[in-house]
């Protein structure tokens, strides 16, 4: 059969040029990350964020993208569309960032599973600087 493209992912940026949604068509579901919150300006290594792999959060989490910013996301709510089903949110990830001179000193992260509270979570990261 060859090779065949899986998904397809769309960018969408409002007037001032920040990315305000991504759009993956994937077999019959469009999965929708919409970005509603940015931290403030920090300097970071892109490397630190991107996965080895094509992960569920590679849209995102890339190189090309994550290259241009000077902001990471704050607010991420994930939505799913499968067939003629009504679109669900089915995770939002908020992120605090504490930053100073523009580095990250710490995060704290919710994950928020709607139909599926059990999964809910809180990471938290701590920087250190050499």
């Amino acid at each position: 059969a060859g090779k065949q493209l899986q998904e397809t992912t769309t960018y969408h940026y409002n007037a001032a040029g920040s990315l305000v949604k991504m759009e993956t068509q994937s077999g019959n579901s469009i999965i929708t990350r919409r970005v509603e919150a940015w931290s403030d300006r920090v300097q970071f290594a892109y490397a630190h964020f991107i996965s080895a792999s094509l992960s569920e959060h590679y849209s995102l989490y890339n190189y090309p993208l994550l290259s241009q910013l000077d902001r990471l996301p704050a607010k991420v709510s994930k939505l799913i569309k499968t067939g003629t089903a009504p679109e669900q949110v089915e995770l939002v990830a908020e992120t605090v960032y504490s930053i100073s001179n523009h580095r990250i000193d710490k995060t704290v992260t919710n994950l928020t599973y709607h139909n599926h509270p059990n999964l809910n979570q809180t990471q938290e990261a701590i920087y250190t600087y050499y």
